[in-house]
């Protein structure tokens, strides 16, 4: 009797011990990014990102200087080429110290924090490229009524570059990927459950962005905005990474293109 009734109490305890661990990893990251002290500690890790590239950008400029006695350096560093190459390598020293981060962030499921965990098909690509499209024209059309200039950052760029295909590879790939893992990616998944919510985390995400980009005028970094907010709303939308990086890619691409062909961005 003993021996049956234990078997028969330990069975149910069994079940109860395994319906508590079968909690939706999307569920736990939601529960534990709530608090707002991680809105500050995400802005901490944004500064921390951009140590590397400083230190980076110091040590070429050092090294120009001082062994390639290179005599502006100012000029030099704006080269397409040095361009190109400076951004590729900004990626390659800030990326570690992003996954780092990544890991450190109190969540189960890193993959769906930054947007990897949920997947994307050629219809869902379609549609954004379609949407990209019409986003691009509709600047075409505004670029042309007030005939805003071709950005003389690209065109410097589009000047100086020996190696077309190295400043492509630069702009039109590692730059989309790099910068929406950091943005859409790491930033966006940090801050869209805390008390800012998932609007105001597409408006901070989209203006940080716009930041950063302070190589365009006002008017320029007006389309800079407008496109992050386009990038971010997808994020927020697909909950997914592979859709903003894809637009950001077609993006770029459409504008290094109708550079080299009409010197039109």
């Amino acid at each position: 009797m003993n021996e049956e009734f234990t078997t028969n109490a330990d069975e149910p305890l069994m079940e109860k011990q395994t319906f508590t661990h079968q909690e939706p990893e999307d569920s736990a990251n939601t529960q534990l990014l709530t608090k707002g002290k991680y809105v500050f500690t995400t802005f901490g890790w944004m500064l921390v990102f951009y140590v590397p590239s400083l230190i980076l950008s110091l040590f070429v400029g050092i090294y120009a200087g001082a062994f390639l006695e290179i005599p502006d350096i100012e000029t030099w560093i704006v080269d397409g080429d040095v361009t190109a190459m400076l951004g590729i390598g900004v990626a390659i020293v800030t990326l570690p110290v992003v996954y780092w981060a990544i890991n450190l962030t109190p969540v189960t499921d890193k993959l769906a924090l930054i947007g990897l965990r949920s997947s994307t098909g050629a219809s869902q690509l379609l549609t954004w490229g379609i949407v990209t499209a019409v986003f691009i024209g509709i600047w075409w059309v505004i670029n042309a009524t007030i005939e805003i200039e071709t950005p003389q950052f690209m065109v410097g760029l589009k000047e100086t570059t020996d190696n077309i295909w190295l400043l492509f590879f630069a702009i039109c790939i590692v730059a989309p990927i790099f910068e929406e893992i950091v943005f859409r990616g790491f930033m966006f998944g940090r801050l869209e459950n805390t008390p800012i919510g998932k609007w105001g985390t597409l408006l901070i995400t989209s203006l940080v962005f716009t930041l950063i980009h302070g190589q365009y005028n006002a008017i320029e970094l007006t389309m800079v905005f407008s496109l992050a907010l386009l990038l971010g709303y997808s994020r927020m939308k697909t909950g997914n990474l592979y859709v903003p990086t894809f637009i950001h890619m077609f993006n770029n691409t459409v504008s290094m293109v109708t550079l080299y062909m009409f010197e039109v961005v």
